[in-house]
């Protein structure tokens, strides 16, 4: 036993969870200011508003005692345990097309912190046919998930950036959303993946439940 644990008395509230990361969907309170909600036992809280809900994304080790908290304020529509994305080696262009059906899925709840992450594992270690244009879709994701924190300025700048960089990538066509010059919410993503891709990706998905 450790020499510093010797004489002590360890109760149930001792133990604690591992560090965990979570995201927690509330429905949207139109009066919500984020400086009055106190997130106990949260080691870490990010707001991110959306039309109609707001995900509040925390870093806890007692996930009981932030859901206490939130309850006397919200009502939770939605509870996600994030998992670490690890990077794909020399991802296949099967692997990079699902996750691009996997980003226009999340973007149409308007996930897009999420959204981006996808992305991210993909891109690190793509060829370089893909990699600026995945690089842009992930900065269109990125400044919705900016909006959403009332960053602004951010998500105007990053938008902008996304569009030049689309253009020049040479694979604008691989993007059926009719995107606009200057920033707008919510991008509701939509890619040109042929309907095979699509279908096995279902399926893959299904499968793995």
């Amino acid at each position: 036993m450790n020499e510093d644990m010797k004489g002590a008395t360890v109760t149930k509230n001792d133990f604690r969870e591992p560090l965990s990361r979570y995201i927690i969907e509330v429905k949207r309170n139109r009066n919500f200011v984020r400086s009055t909600i106190e997130i106990l036992e949260a080691k870490k809280t990010v707001f991110r508003i959306k039309d109609t809900t707001i995900e509040i994304d925390v870093v806890t080790d007692s996930i009981s005692k932030v859901l206490e908290s939130i309850y006397s304020s919200f009502l939770i529509v939605d509870i996600r345990k994030v998992q670490e994305r690890k990077h794909i080696a020399n991802p296949s262009l099967f692997e990079i097309l699902s996750s691009m059906l996997e980003c226009e899925i999340l973007s149409c709840s308007e996930r897009f912190w999420e959204c981006h992450t996808v992305l991210e594992s993909v891109w690190m270690h793509s060829g370089i046919e893909y990699k600026s244009f995945l690089q842009s879709i992930i900065l269109f994701s990125s400044s919705q998930a900016k909006y959403q924190m009332s960053n602004t300025d951010a998500a105007e700048r990053m938008y902008l950036r996304a569009n030049t960089m689309l253009l020049k990538s040479g694979k604008s066509n691989m993007v059926l959303t009719d995107l606009k010059d200057d920033f707008y919410y919510p991008i509701y993503l939509r890619f040109n993946i042929p309907n095979e891709v699509r279908i096995n990706s279902y399926l893959r998905h299904f499968n793995a439940l």
